[in-house]
């Protein structure tokens, strides 16, 4: 997984949804201070607490999640920024139906609506944190088709412009996401953000075989956001895994290790479900390196992890059966092996998503 910091709280007081063939206005519930506050500072697990309780209150009024969407029309703010909370506190399968629904009645109000741009691109978060890329581009399509009407020349469309970036990199769309990625660097500037926008202009770096590009790229960004942010930060982390995934991937085994243990550490101590990621990325280089009992034992937790984080139908917490089934495969433990294949078919196919057989993060 790969953190992303998000654009700023909308303000709305009242906006215009069509029913019925006429315009009606409607009041809009805005988030609390509180929440904004923890929102615009990139803590989202931080904020759920102070959302939830607005969010359901809101939707139980209107009658409930599945009620008219004329009556649920004020909760649609709330109900955009509730699903991105949920899915950033670990209730990604939550998310996605509060998400979904958010879209659908953004809808109402122009799909070229601020509304609808917001509602979007959280619906593509939350796929994202499902493992759901594929379905996260078109919401990301959409919510970049607003922005670059919406926001023009301002600053805050970098965000926009790298998120759908990233999810082209994700589907395998490495040129095109590595264009988005480098325009995204170029609208922040020399900021957090568009220190942070390099991960992605690496990652697609390294998928077209370009490593030492992405190696001074991912350099750049570190040495820029340990001044900017600090070298404990989140952002800071993202991009040392991206490192240690290019320095493993240039057959410098021992480097890359030593690198996913340090992040390794820096996940605990900040904590979520994007410690798997740096246990998995462990598990396999250690794999690499020979060291099958540890990796065991790391590829294990990333699966407990997922498990916790995203339940059993994530494409997530597939690729994490896949990989530790490749392990207990490659120390005869054939039996477990086969049956974590097995669990990872079942979750991968019902998604429509390959079963991926060498190691995946």
């Amino acid at each position: 997984m790969q953190l992303f910091r998000y654009p700023v709280a909308m303000a709305v007081l009242a906006l215009s949804a069509t029913a019925a063939q006429a315009q009606v206005q409607v009041e809009m519930r805005n988030p609390s201070d509180g929440f904004t506050a923890a929102f615009e500072a990139g803590d989202l697990r931080k904020a759920l607490p102070l959302i939830e309780p607005d969010a359901k209150a809101c939707i139980a009024a209107a009658g409930g999640i599945a009620a008219e969407n004329e009556k649920l029309w004020p909760c649609t703010l709330l109900m955009a920024y509730y699903g991105s909370a949920l899915a950033e506190g670990g209730r990604s399968i939550e998310a996605v139906g509060v998400s979904r629904r958010a879209v659908e009645l953004a809808a109402d109000f122009g799909t070229d609506s601020e509304l609808s741009l917001v509602a979007n691109f959280f619906f593509g978060l939350t796929l994202e944190r499902q493992g759901r890329n594929a379905e996260a581009e078109e919401p990301f399509r959409i919510a970049l088709e607003g922005a670059e009407k919406l926001l023009a020349d301002d600053p805050a469309l970098a965000a926009y412009v790298a998120r759908r970036g990233n999810n082209l990199v994700m589907i395998g769309r490495f040129a095109e996401g590595l264009v988005l990625a480098e325009r995204a660097i170029a609208i922040a500037g020399d900021t957090v953000d568009g220190n942070f926008f390099r991960l992605t202009a690496a990652n697609a770096l390294i998928a077209l075989g370009r490593l030492g590009e992405a190696e001074a790229t991912l350099r750049t960004g570190i040495s820029r956001l340990n001044a900017l942010a600090g070298a404990a930060s989140p952002e800071v982390t993202a991009l040392q895994q991206s490192l240690a995934l290019c320095l493993e991937k240039s057959n410098r085994t021992d480097e890359a290790i030593a690198l996913w243990r340090q992040t390794l550490a820096a996940r605990r101590a900040q904590g979520g479900p994007d410690i798997s990621d740096s246990l998995t990325g462990l598990g396999v280089a250690l794999i690499r390196a020979g060291d099958m009992r540890e990796a065991e034992t790391a590829l294990r937790e990333a699966l407990a992890i997922r498990l916790r984080y995203y339940g059993e139908t994530s494409n997530l917490t597939g690729l994490a059966y896949s990989n530790l089934g490749l392990v207990l495969l490659e120390t005869g433990q054939v039996d477990e092996a086969a049956n974590m294949f097995g669990r990872a078919m079942n979750v991968l196919n019902a998604s429509g998503a390959p079963v991926l057989t060498n190691w995946s993060r």
